[in-house]
């Protein structure tokens, strides 16, 4: 590993923090900043706790469901998609307002109503 691998691994970690709050020790990037189109890049790596994780970033404005397509590119099964940082219920949140904008008259509205509602939430930069 050369210096400037090892300086963007701790930028990585930065980003990483600073967006999402996950504390998390790069050990090995498996492929750094590759193009998965609109404009974007992914960098996948693992963690020392043998985390494998994929961070898509660039100018690009995604939603939740561009970003999951992206990942399919990438040939990844997306298991957990990281809300921004302070924004636990964030996906969840953007669904039930879509939702209502959708279906203002609707007040009993179920984790089921908001599932694709959910996947239309900004989501740039993302950690899956």
């Amino acid at each position: 590993m050369n210096h400037g691998d090892l300086f963007d691994d701790f930028a990585l970690e930065k980003s990483v923090k600073e967006a999402f709050g996950v504390n998390l020790e790069v050990d090995k990037v498996i492929a750094r900043n590759i193009d998965v189109g609109n404009s974007m890049r992914a960098s996948l790596f693992l963690t020392k706790k043998k985390q494998f994780y994929c961070y898509i970033y660039g100018p690009a404005r995604l939603v939740l469901s561009d970003v999951k397509k992206l990942a399919i590119r990438v040939g990844l099964k997306t298991e957990i998609c990281y809300p921004p940082k302070g924004h636990a219920q964030y996906f969840d949140e953007i669904g039930r307002a879509k939702f209502r904008e959708v279906f203002p008259g609707r007040h009993d509205v179920s984790t089921e109503d908001i599932t694709f509602y959910r996947t239309l939430a900004p989501y740039s930069p993302a950690l899956l």
